[in-house]
């Protein structure tokens, strides 16, 4: 029998808009059984590129098209598609319906439609949510329903972006260890978070920031054999590589680009066959721990905050939490746990059923809202919630011509936080017209205008590169320096545990723990009933105190890179 490709894809070019060209001679065959990875900048055209592949395009996406496209006849109706935003594909209202959709409309018979419904739902642990209204749910919640919707038509090509951005440590664990048992004839994923799935990639095809492919291979070809090319480019790539990078460049081991992959599991063996590990356990060597100073001013003062919604759901119950000015404080949790309930609360979009919150030492209550809402800075989990204006532009000098600037000076500051936030080419752009990742910098980008004292994230670096995610991260160490505290809701524990000061971890509405990151490492109980999980730098630290006794534990880059530096002092000295 010929060999043909499930899809193949030959000089394809494509337009949204006619003379902005998102893809470029884009030259792509999708084998049967394989599973591939796509990585890329912010805004390079990787989710456009899974709308082609679903084919989507061009059959149900305006742009101008050019190029071949061919689908196999047997898979060409057995496309299923997980989006970035999981609203944009829900037709019906509740959660039961939404998952049947998909079958009943391929002709699945009324005993198949229960069963691939309840399979669905329990793979995404939501069969107990099975009657609630899609409303009702969180946003990672509603992620996962977007999943189990597409697992219910049993495709058999399957195209997931991003499906995992919103999801809770422990969910996207959980969702991970599916992916190799999925039963498809092709699998195509677009993440960020890449580090759990290396081993189960057979190409990774890597993005340049102009849409074209820059680099296809293997995993070990483009993430080692291209890393610098990835990382200039701006491309997420596996957090334990750069653990590995980090002793390669101070001359400490080499890594073999052709056969090495940069797993978790494999990282770990490089260290300890090499003796790195040993001699790191040799090290006398104490980290800073980072304490609260109890002497700043407290910015937000909240207690005893009890909210319930109209259906009888308790979101949040007796929460109380105080932050100093300066502190970058990250709030956790499972998916629903109250986190962004809270965050509501604080940022005075809705009223306590019970309890009070103190803002700058007067009650929030006390506040006119022009003056509150121009002290405290709120960054919404959907972006687009809060574009008001006609241009990427006119988004942010909106902001600076409240503050009274002249419009001279309004340009240059506008022009000049765009080229922080990477925005600066898409001055003249709609905002709605922007990739996922791009309208969560823009959305930030309106926060940072003015003198806020607080700021109040809602999983900011998701959908965000590698460089777009630093470039935030430092915006956000500038303002801390500066006394303005930040209140961010993360799924992302390495960022957590990274740039974060203090850690609050919320379960079932409640606060159930408060301190700095290196003490939530040892909190077994509390890590697994809030559904988290230890950054993946951690993780192998951890994992290799179990094989090289007196191994430190590494929460974090920063610290494995003072360790490299240190034993890079040590072979000099000697």
């Amino acid at each position: 029998m010929k060999y043909e490709p499930l899809v193949s894809l030959e000089n394809v070019s494509f337009e949204y808009v006619e003379g902005n060209p998102v893809l470029s001679n884009i030259n792509l065959e999708l084998k049967e059984g394989e599973r591939i990875l796509i990585v890329g900048p912010s805004g390079c055209g990787k989710s456009t590129l899974g709308l082609i592949i679903a084919a989507l395009i061009p059959e149900h996406v305006y742009g101008k098209f050019a190029g071949g496209a061919y689908y196999r006849p047997d898979i060409s109706q057995k496309v299923g598609i997980v989006f970035q935003d999981p609203e944009s594909q829900f037709v019906t209202f509740r959660v039961l319906d939404e998952v049947a959709f998909g079958p009943e409309n391929l002709g699945f018979k009324p005993s198949k439609i229960m069963k691939v419904v309840k399979k669905s739902l329990e793979f995404v642990n939501m069969l107990h949510k099975k009657y609630d209204l899609i409303s009702e749910l969180s946003g990672g919640e509603k992620q996962r329903i977007a999943l189990a919707s597409v697992v219910a038509m049993e495709p058999e090509l399957v195209i997931l972006d991003e499906p995992t951005a919103m999801l809770d440590p422990a969910a996207t664990e959980h969702f991970l260890s599916y992916i190799p048992k999925l039963n498809s004839k092709g699998l195509v994923i677009i993440e960020h978070k890449i580090d759990s799935l290396l081993e189960a990639i057979d190409r990774v095809i890597a993005m340049s920031p102009n849409g074209t492919i820059a680099f296809s291979g293997t995993v070990s070809e483009v993430f080692v054999g291209h890393f610098d090319e990835l990382i200039a480019n701006g491309t997420s790539v596996p957090r334990v590589i750069l653990i590995l990078k980090e002793f390669e460049k101070r001359g400490l081991l080499e890594l073999a680009s052709s056969q090495f992959i940069p797993s978790p599991r494999s990282v770990i063996r490089k260290l300890v066959t090499t003796g790195i590990a040993d001699k790191i356990a040799r090290l006398e060597w104490n980290f800073e721990v980072q304490k609260r100073s109890g002497d700043k001013e407290i910015i937000l003062r909240a207690k005893d905050l009890v909210f319930t919604y109209p259906n009888g759901m308790r979101a949040v119950n007796n929460a109380s939490i105080e932050i100093e000015a300066g502190e970058i404080v990250a709030l956790v949790g499972r998916n629903g746990s109250g986190k962004t309930t809270l965050m509501d609360l604080i940022a005075g979009i809705k009223t306590p059923d019970h309890g009070e919150i103190e803002f700058l030492g007067k009650r929030i209550e006390e506040y006119p809202p022009e003056e509150f809402f121009s002290l405290v800075g709120y960054v919404f989990q959907n972006p687009e919630h809060q574009f008001v204006m006609p241009t990427v532009f006119e988004e942010i000098a909106f902001e600076f011509r409240k503050l009274g600037f002249s419009e001279r000076e309004v340009k240059y500051r506008t022009m000049e936080l765009l080229e922080r936030l990477l925005l600066a080419d898409k001055a003249h752009k709609n905002p709605f017209r922007l990739s996922q990742g791009e309208k969560r910098r823009l959305s930030l980008g309106t926060a940072l205008v003015g003198n806020r004292k607080l700021l109040i994230l809602d999983e900011p670096t998701f959908g965000q590169d590698r460089r777009a995610a630093l470039n935030l991260i430092e915006l956000g160490k500038e303002l801390s320096a500066q006394g303005t505290a930040m209140l961010i809701v993360t799924h992302d524990m390495d960022i957590t545990f990274e740039e974060c000061n203090r850690i609050v971890v919320m379960s079932m509405g409640e606060i159930i723990w408060d301190g700095m990151p290196h003490e939530l490492v040892n909190k077994d109980d509390i890590m697994s009933l809030s559904g988290l999980r230890l950054p993946t730098v951690a993780k192998v630290s951890k994992e290799i105190s179990q094989i090289v006794h007196d191994f430190p534990m590494l929460i974090n880059l920063s610290q494995w890179r003072q360790v490299a530096s240190k034993l890079q002092e040590m072979e000099v000295g000697n």
